[in-house]
């Protein structure tokens, strides 16, 4: 029974004690804080506090990314769109190109003049490209974009889609600067040159899926995605803007349009 009794007194004084400790640990650990909150304001101008709140980041990065995505992805669709209205101040244009076909009258039709002009260039234009040639020069982006997509989702997932994505839209904006300078050269280093530059953009989504499946929650993931995917429509947009209004108003001529895409990508990439 003394046995008994002592353990029974034990058993109902520890955990009071214990529970003691705690409170006696959390009060410590409260004025600690406070304490080196107090100091802390005390000491530090009001600058510091504010430059160590920004390198803590005030801005989720999660938001950041879904900004720079978006400015990757527009970016990318200007460089891919620009060719298409350059091409219209790069090429002679050519009335009523016959060739080796045959036009014949319609009966049903008004008469063919026999004064019809069969090759009636544009002397202000620098290249003398065939309708297949641009054919060509136009479509060689495309070859290349295709070949890329599950390539550069591989790459992302084992190199990381930050460095796949930022190496693909430097290889575009580098070529997109060079593109006046592969044109001057000669067509066929025109498509190499597009051919290769859509080779670099083809990572561009695969990249930007796997950076959104890390960096953002399922549940935000819809409207980020849709806030970094919609610069397609936006940089298609502006682009083509911006590009008619540099052909027609700046002296640069159609090169200035190239240099001012492919400066842009690399600012991005900086």
């Amino acid at each position: 029974r003394q046995y008994q009794s002592v353990a029974t007194a034990l058993y109902t004084t520890i955990p009071p004690l214990y529970s003691l400790q705690r409170f006696s640990r959390l009060a410590l650990s409260t004025q600690y804080i406070a304490g080196s909150r107090s100091d802390r304001n005390m000491t530090h101008p009001p600058d510091v506090k504010l430059q160590k709140f920004v390198e803590k980041g005030c801005i989720p990065q999660r938001y950041v990314f879904g900004i720079m995505g978006f400015l990757a992805v527009a970016n990318a669709y200007a460089m891919r769109s620009v060719l298409s209205l350059a091409i219209t101040e790069m090429v002679v244009v050519h009335h009523g190109m016959l060739g080796n076909r045959t036009l014949l009258p319609d009966p049903m039709g008004c008469p063919i003049p026999s004064d019809l002009p069969v090759h009636v260039p544009n002397p202000e234009n620098e290249f003398d490209w065939d309708e297949k040639t641009q054919g060509y020069i136009l479509s060689a982006f495309f070859w290349g974009y295709v070949l890329t997509h599950l390539p550069g989702g591989q790459l992302a997932e084992k190199f990381g889609g930050k460095q796949t994505l930022g190496l693909g839209i430097l290889c575009t904006s580098v070529l997109t600067i060079a593109t006046p300078f592969a044109a001057r050269a000669g067509p066929w280093w025109l498509i190499a040159t597009r051919f290769v530059e859509g080779l670099g953009e083809g990572t561009t989504f695969p990249a930007l899926n796997v950076l959104l499946a890390q960096w953002v929650p399922p549940m935000e993931r819809g409207r980020l995605g849709a806030l970094v995917f919609a610069g397609n429509q936006i940089g298609t947009v502006i682009s083509s803007t911006l590009t008619g209004l540099m052909l027609q108003h700046f002296e640069g001529g159609w090169p200035l349009v190239f240099y001012f895409f492919g400066g842009l990508g690399c600012l991005w990439y900086i």
